[in-house]
């Protein structure tokens, strides 16, 4: 119930862990973006997302929604819960979520709606299937500026870390998003692997 109601205020380029939304989904919106003349593409990648979600900012993103003190207070309850090392001894954890718990996709989806209201607002044509994204643009010093901004961005606004070794601006006839690459065969543009 609680996240049909958050997943309504998700913009709609956002497409991982939601309902009626898919990776094929994300990648016709990139196909539809290069047709428009956007040629250059700033694809991004997070590093460990997942793991380094800030607690505060993710409890402050959820108040945004959900007014209900008891469901406010098991989200933080669940985030604080800490984890087992792999040596068997429990850690307390400040920051990111358990891998394989089922309400991770909607708090990786809460706290990276921040990004995708962001990208809107600056008139960015993008998709984010989970913490994978693609900002397409129509130049690659343009793609560079976009590059140092929404870095500066996540790692200043959301606490989370740019991988800058896998993030690269160019083609996307030669960059990867979601394992494919744009190729165009006899007038007809489409992914492939």
């Amino acid at each position: 119930m609680t996240e049909s109601f958050i997943d309504k205020h998700f913009l709609l380029h956002s497409h991982g862990f939601r309902k009626g939304k898919s990776n094929h989904i994300a990648l016709k919106e990139c196909v539809g973006y290069y047709r428009q003349g956007y040629k250059v593409a700033l694809d991004c990648d997070l590093r460990e997302c997942f793991d380094t979600l800030n607690h505060y900012k993710l409890a402050h993103y959820f108040e945004q929604y959900i007014q209900d003190k008891m469901i406010l207070r098991v989200i933080r309850k669940f985030l604080q819960s800490g984890v087992i090392d792999l040596s068997g001894e429990f850690v307390q954890s400040n920051t990111g979520a358990s891998q394989g718990g089922v309400i991770l996709p909607l708090l990786s989806n809460v706290y990276l709606h921040e990004l995708d209201k962001e990208m809107k607002q600056r008139g960015h044509l993008f998709a984010r299937f989970a913490d994978d994204f693609v900002i397409f643009i129509k130049s690659k010093r343009a793609g560079e500026r976009v590059h140092q901004s929404i870095t500066r961005f996540i790692e200043k606004g959301l606490k989370l870390t740019v991988n800058q070794e896998k993030s690269k601006v160019g083609s996307p006839t030669r960059l990867k998003f979601l394992g494919c690459l744009i190729t165009t065969a006899n007038g007809v543009c489409r992914y492939r692997t």
